[in-house]
């Protein structure tokens, strides 16, 4: 499986170490070039994409993109560009703190589009973006199918298996 993560950030780059540490494959998109060029320094697997026409064509179907900008407008603003690129039954991955009625608008708009839109929360900061976090799943039971064996991968692990959960639509 290959992820495309739109935002490199602190939280985006740590996911993105993660996942390519458990084998997952990465495209990323960071809207400063810098970020992009500063993960692709450091490893060699991960595929810089120069815009995100570049990112979604570089993704198998369906296609998976995680998006992790600040809430609000910048996720409004990533999603709208998405839609013009994306096809049924593709998903993206909100993991940017959004209010949970702005997951709803998104989800719904979405789903006109024949996508699914996934609201993921992620606990444990930096070090457990980069090391296992704690992951709450909101979003429909197909993308959950596709998405939780590979979260799984990444998430932190307890006595009770791994620290991921769907927590509902």
């Amino acid at each position: 499986m290959r992820i495309g993560i739109v935002g490199l950030g602190t939280m985006g780059r740590a996911l993105a170490h993660n996942l390519l540490d458990h084998e997952v494959e990465v495209t990323g998109w960071n809207l400063e070039p810098d970020a992009t060029a500063l993960l692709a320094a450091s490893r060699k697997e991960f595929l810089p994409a120069t815009n995100l026409s570049a990112l979604v064509a570089s993704l198998g179907t369906p296609r998976v993109v995680l998006v992790m900008v600040p809430a609000g407008d910048a996720v409004d603003a990533i999603v709208d560009a998405l839609v013009t690129h994306l096809g049924a039954e593709d998903i993206i991955i909100d993991a940017g703190n959004s209010h949970y009625e702005d997951t709803q608008r998104r989800a719904t708009s979405m789903a006109a589009h024949g996508l699914h839109y996934v609201g993921l929360g992620v606990s444990g900061g930096e070090d457990g973006a980069r090391h296992g976090p704690s992951m709450m799943f909101g979003g429909a039971e197909p993308a959950w199918k596709i998405l939780q064996e590979p979260l799984a991968r990444i998430a932190a692990q307890s006595e009770h298996g791994a620290c991921i959960t769907r927590v509902g639509p």
